[in-house]
């Protein structure tokens, strides 16, 4: 669907899906792995599935240890902060 040079994925699904003849677990677009919950390990991600380095440094700050909590507070002025879709009891 999206290269025709690709040999990933499976020909005609997205075709399939936009006519609503399959249903997607994790269709395009439903942002599943887009929380901000999940940014601090998208790195350790990249090097798992990937077997690369990420090309873009990523601040692993969770809040959570109180070492970058201390950090963040001390910082708020400086940083851009944004609220996890997650409820604050399941957030990382």
């Amino acid at each position: 669907m999206f290269r025709a040079d690709s040999v990933l994925g499976v020909r005609g699904l997205m075709r399939a899906y936009a006519a609503g003849n399959v249903a997607l677990a994790n269709a395009p677009g439903n942002g599943v792995a887009d929380d901000k919950a999940v940014y601090p390990f998208v790195p350790d991600m990249i090097r798992f599935y990937l077997g690369e380095e990420p090309v873009l440094a990523s601040a692993d700050l969770r809040v959570r240890p109180p070492r970058d909590r201390r950090y963040v507070l001390d910082h708020l002025d400086e940083l851009v902060s944004r609220r996890s879709t997650r409820p604050a009891a399941t957030a990382c």
